[in-house]
């Protein structure tokens, strides 16, 4: 079971060349390093800030796929040779690991949003893979299907994988909230969303031993499987404009989101006391809690020039993570050139991004891509976008 898992894990990072759960699709925003509430506007707002969803005037639609992932050990090479099932560099992805917990995540988010008068409908699939705090014992152990045991020594074989994977469905509204400065706009938004959940699996193993000794073990195990979920969550935006070239948003993302999976969860337990196994096998539900994301940004551009600045604080909770957002485009016609940075949190090292895109009167594709530091993680993004 833990080889089946950490093959997953490896195989979509490995896939996916790649960092956060609900990552959003569109490469635009992607390619300034995510810092793009108070840049967005129209049907994107439904994954970056609802507040834009009346802009531009009349509607438009939007397609977009993000892929994120990042860990605290392995380059990519080594994560590539892992999937390839290759006996020796999954040796030496172990050897590289060496004596430190390892934690990786890997997050895919696509979708398709549609948004006409400040009305908005989006669809959205979000896949998670993660792994948790997995022991050095349990990664050699997962890697190569064996763990050599020195005498008299202490092993802690411990971790959690676990895969996710949900469709959000999307109602959003912005409106212009009246305010009698000249020069200075604010708009509002929401949306309330209904999550279906299609896959859940979660294996979590503490075991602790002393080689050579006569204290029992303490060994622990649970496994949780699930192909049905329902959930509901909402978001909500505020964008403030002044003299059209100076942008500050909050955005607040999941707020009392989670999803209910009708699931079964097997449960291994070591009994020292009767020096047995016991197993327990029991259904019913399992509660998955989404991370709530509090977004502050704010941007600065040149219309003559076509240069846009941005800058967002990104907090989370479930994990508590914080991440600084930093992003730079310049407009060349129709050529639109973006450089951005993500700074470190959780398992993903920081990250420099970078993308272009095609604008043309009404339409925009846009593709993106992005590399942690040491080469641990990175992001691929492709969208395009129609207004009218």
């Amino acid at each position: 079971m833990k080889r089946l898992y950490f093959g997953l894990l490896v195989c979509v990072m490995a896939v996916a060349s790649s960092t956060a759960l609900a990552v959003e699709p569109g490469a635009r925003g992607a390619g300034m390093g995510g810092a793009y509430s108070t840049v967005a506007g129209g049907s994107e707002g439904i994954w970056w800030n609802d507040a834009v969803l009346g802009t531009p005037v009349l509607g438009s639609a939007a397609l977009g796929i993000t892929l994120d992932g990042g860990n605290n050990a392995l380059t990519l090479s080594q994560l590539s040779g892992i999937a390839s099932d290759d006996a020796q560099k999954k040796a030496e992805a172990a050897d590289a690991i060496g004596n430190q917990d390892w934690n990786a995540r890997v997050e895919v988010g696509a979708g398709a949003a549609f948004s006409i008068l400040g009305f908005a409908v989006g669809v959205t699939p979000h896949v998670l893979v993660e792994a948790n705090d997995v022991s050095p014992e349990l990664m050699r152990l997962a890697l190569t299907g064996s763990a050599s045991l020195v005498p008299f020594h202490h092993y802690d074989i411990t971790g959690e994988f676990v895969t996710s994977g949900y469709t959000e469905y999307a109602l959003g509204y912005a409106h212009d909230i009246p305010i009698p400065v000249p020069g200075f706009s604010l708009s509002g938004g929401i949306a309330l969303k209904y999550l279906q959940g299609f896959n859940y699996e979660r294996f979590a193993t503490d075991q602790h031993f002393d080689t050579g000794s006569l204290t029992p073990p303490l060994a622990s195990s649970t496994h949780g499987t699930a192909t049905k979920g329902t959930g509901y969550g909402v978001d909500l935006g505020v964008r403030a404009t002044v003299l059209g070239v100076v942008k500050a948003s909050v955005v607040a993302k999941n707020l009392g989101a989670k999803l209910t999976w009708d699931g079964e969860t097997e449960s291994n337990t070591y009994n020292s006391a009767t020096m047995s196994f016991n197993e327990m096998t029991s259904s019913g539900d399992i509660e998955q809690k989404l991370p709530t994301r509090i977004v502050v940004g704010a941007s600065a551009s040149i219309p003559v020039v076509g240069t846009t600045a941005a800058a967002a604080m990104d907090t989370r909770t479930t994990p508590s993570e914080t991440r600084g957002r930093f992003g730079l485009e310049q407009s060349l016609g129709i050529l639109g050139i973006r450089l951005g940075y993500v700074t470190a949190a959780g398992p993903t090292p920081g990250m420099v991004t970078f993308g272009v895109g095609l604008g043309a009167l009404v339409a925009r594709l846009d593709v993106s891509a992005g590399i942690c530091s040491g080469n641990k993680g990175g992001m691929l993004a492709a969208s395009a976008n129609v207004s009218f």
